[in-house]
């Protein structure tokens, strides 16, 4: 675990100057009509990034999608139902490529009730506490 914290401190400090430049890639597509219509998709390399349990949780690796950062407001929504991401970040354009929730939204809400009502937030420990009350 400490050199999954190590990595993250890592690309956390360099993401801006460094990799975020690899974080987007451009396709082209021919339409209909002939004409290459261009568009700005997510690179690989950060697709990877994102889907690949590896970003410090309190569970161990974790998705970067599935995690969350420890704010008072998702705090007071699900206690401590959620991974939080246990090292520290500071650059926001990493946190927010990485997809990790930074806000509640609904979709982080159903994401959770939906692991809930599967029985599948057994991968949490024990004791936590599902609702806020």
């Amino acid at each position: 675990m400490e050199k999954l914290e190590s990595l993250c401190r890592i690309l956390d400090t360099c993401w801006d100057a460094e990799y975020s430049t690899f974080s987007k890639a451009t396709a082209a597509i021919e339409s209909d009509s002939g004409s290459q219509v261009k568009f700005e998709t997510s690179s690989s390399v950060l697709e990877l990034l994102r889907e690949r349990p590896w970003i410090p949780s309190k569970i161990g690796s974790a998705r970067p999608t599935w995690t969350c950062i420890d704010t008072p407001q998702i705090r007071a929504l699900l206690c401590n139902s959620a991974l939080y991401v246990t090292c520290s970040l500071e650059s926001k354009s990493f946190i927010d490529a990485l997809g990790i929730h930074t806000t509640p939204s609904v979709d982080l809400i159903l994401q959770h009730m939906r692991l809930w009502a599967t029985g599948s937030g057994k991968q949490y420990k024990q004791g936590v506490m599902p609702i806020a009350r």
